[in-house]
């Protein structure tokens, strides 16, 4: 694997901030209860085959560079991390002839107009055509939903086409509330696309968490159907075996407390999980 292509480090990672936030790994989010382990396993299942994500949040400091950050381990360990530049950063990188598309991740602060450091303009679609070469991608975005998302992005400036948004294969809502005081985090919501239409942004939930419940409900259908357009039969006792499996895994590595991150990423590596079967 190439190592002069300059993009291999996070570049403004955490945004205009001096001192980056503490890390916080998927055991940390596990145990605050940001995730469930349903909605952490399901999330496994679709980001190990290489599905493209971006977590949305609507308020400031809602944690989606955090979540975000976290999530990036659920990924195939063989994938390279790539950081765009902003959106000055020409994307030259994508051609590089190294470089693999299949086997690249590439990272993305933030898609904004709010500051140069972030991705805007040409950039935003020319990251989203480059799915169609092989790439996977994550990112984060200011929307309260999926549908308002797709919004901002076929709307001016931006005025992508419904069939390049389609591109973003999971939408991750994160919420931000308050109680008696104390700020709380929680992924509300897993959607994708109406995938039966190409082009058609309308929403459809993988998985709902409930807020006052802390339960997660999955919706197999459209994961199954999800799977299928990767070119996997999957049915739903294979999803069902596979997710309870995954979900055995991220048990098995936090129930010691939160493990490092170091550690977190070496037992996800060494236990992956495809089909139900621990490999």
């Amino acid at each position: 694997m190439p190592n002069d292509l300059g993009q291999s480090e996070p570049y403004a990672w955490w945004g205009p901030v001096w001192t980056p936030a503490a890390p916080r790994n998927l055991g940390d989010l596990l145990r605050d209860r940001v995730l469930t382990p349903e909605m952490a396993a399901l999330l496994w299942a679709l980001m190990s085959r290489h599905a493209s994500v971006i977590v949305i949040a609507e308020p400031r400091g809602a944690g989606k560079t955090t979540l975000l950050t976290a999530l990036l381990d659920l990924y195939p360990p063989a994938l390279r991390r790539i950081y765009l530049r902003g959106c000055y950063d020409p994307l030259t990188v994508l051609d590089h002839p190294a470089l693999d598309p299949h086997r690249t991740l590439l990272l993305v602060n933030e898609i904004s107009d709010h500051l140069p450091i972030y991705l805007w303009g040409s950039g935003v679609g020319r990251l989203f055509a480059a799915t169609r070469r092989g790439f996977t991608f994550a990112a984060t975005a200011h929307a309260s939903d999926a549908t308002a998302l797709a919004h901002d992005l076929t709307a001016p400036p931006l005025a992508l086409h419904p069939n390049e948004v389609g591109a973003i294969d999971l939408v991750v809502a994160l919420d931000l509330w308050r109680e008696r005081e104390t700020p709380r985090r929680a992924v509300r919501q897993v959607t994708t696309w109406n995938r039966a239409r190409r082009g058609d942004l309308r929403e459809v939930p993988l998985a709902t968490t409930d807020r006052a419940t802390g339960q997660t409900r999955l919706n197999p259908s459209p994961i199954i159907q999800f799977v299928a357009e990767r070119g996997e039969r999957l049915t739903a006792a294979n999803l069902a075996a596979e997710l309870q499996a995954r979900t055995a895994v991220l048990a098995e590595i936090c129930k010691h407390g939160p493990p490092q991150t170091a550690d977190l990423r070496a037992a996800i590596g060494r236990k992956w999980v495809r089909a139900g079967q621990i490999r």
